[in-house]
């Protein structure tokens, strides 16, 4: 029950703040539930909940609309040691590249992670404050990985980051392309 209601929550953050799309003629009702609230509350729960890998997909999720809604220092904190504490459990076993490795870095919990990552990098240069050195080692981490869905997740935002911090994205780059895999040469284009 708990489990449907952080569902719930999440969902109607990423409808209304993510990008996720309802399905048909979909309206939040009036008044809005203050999305601050909502996150932080959220936040709180998984916070609280033992770490598992039976879980973490959900909490992933949350993690990701919660990246989405909120947009205070003290939220961005606490995602980022949550995203922390996540690729640390999670990073031990990560997933076989498959074919189709953009759709698979979408809808797996570490392809998910590595774009919530990227956002609070995006997020925090945007609004001209220091980028965490916890997302800075996570970023160069995961930029040395040898899954082409994981960095296809970095590229997706690397843009961005590139012009707002060019010699931080340059060497996520730099990395990117150290031994690439020529799949994914064709999402190197839209940055150079």
């Amino acid at each position: 029950y708990a489990s449907a209601i952080k569902r719930g929550v999440s969902n109607h953050l990423d409808y209304r703040y993510g990008n996720l799309q309802p399905q048909g003629d979909w309206k939040p009702v009036d008044p809005l539930p203050d999305r601050l609230t909502l996150g932080k509350r959220l936040l709180s729960t998984i916070q609280k909940e033992e770490l598992s890998t039976e879980t973490a997909k959900e909490n992933i999720d949350v993690i990701k609309s919660c990246c989405s809604a909120l947009d205070n220092i003290e939220s961005q904190n606490i995602l980022t040691n949550l995203i922390k504490t996540y690729f640390d459990l999670l990073f031990t076993t990560p997933e076989e590249d498959h074919d189709d490795f953009v759709t698979q870095g979408l809808n797996t919990p570490l392809g998910v992670l590595t774009s919530c990552t990227m956002i609070l990098i995006n997020r925090a240069l945007k609004n001209n404050h220091n980028v965490d050195i916890t997302l800075q080692n996570i970023a160069r981490s995961l930029s040395q990985d040898e899954h082409c869905h994981i960095k296809s997740r970095i590229l997706n935002f690397l843009a961005y980051t590139i012009y707002e911090a060019p010699e931080f994205g340059w060497r996520i780059f730099d990395s990117i392309i150290h031994n690439i895999n020529p799949k994914l040469w064709e999402h190197t284009e839209r940055i150079l």
